[in-house]
């Protein structure tokens, strides 16, 4: 397999087995991934305008709408006028998506503290550099 798209694969196991893992222990409420990116991106950043979602998560407008609304409708998703532009709508996290957050990141910080633990500091240390540079070239090929 070519280095490349071994690369891709692994990336992909990976956030296919911690979305499994989130499932398995019932933090995520049965959401898909796309659920669950829109959901993290508003717990991190707070209040967002739903076209500022879209392009950070990478997804059309016309697909983010249905899907925000169906957020909103099981309340994790709170939607309000924006104070700078009432013509303009912004998207915050609902209580319940703060609560599932905090739930979802605590179970996967101590399934990946038990995976790591097996690590030396060492290699942890590298691959925290090489995530980040993987993640700095995809900022730079974003911006282009």
């Amino acid at each position: 397999m070519n280095n490349d798209i071994q690369l891709v694969d692994l990336f992909m196991q990976i956030s296919r087995r911690l979305h499994k893992h989130l499932w398995k222990t019932g933090n995520v409420d049965k959401l898909g991934t796309t659920e669950l990116m829109i959901l993290w991106k508003l717990h991190k950043c707070g209040t967002m305008r739903a076209s500022d979602i879209s392009t950070a998560i990478g997804i059309p407008a016309s697909t983010l709408t249905g899907i925000i609304d169906r957020l909103v409708a099981h309340e994790y998703v709170e939607r309000s006028a924006s104070t700078d532009d009432r013509r303009s709508v912004v998207l915050a996290a609902g209580t319940k998506t703060v609560s599932l957050m905090n739930s979802a990141q605590n179970s996967l910080n101590s399934t990946l503290k038990t995976v790591f633990v097996s690590f030396t500091a060492e290699q942890r240390s590298r691959l925290a550099d090489d995530l980040q540079a993987v993640l700095d070239g995809l900022d730079q090929e974003e911006t282009k």
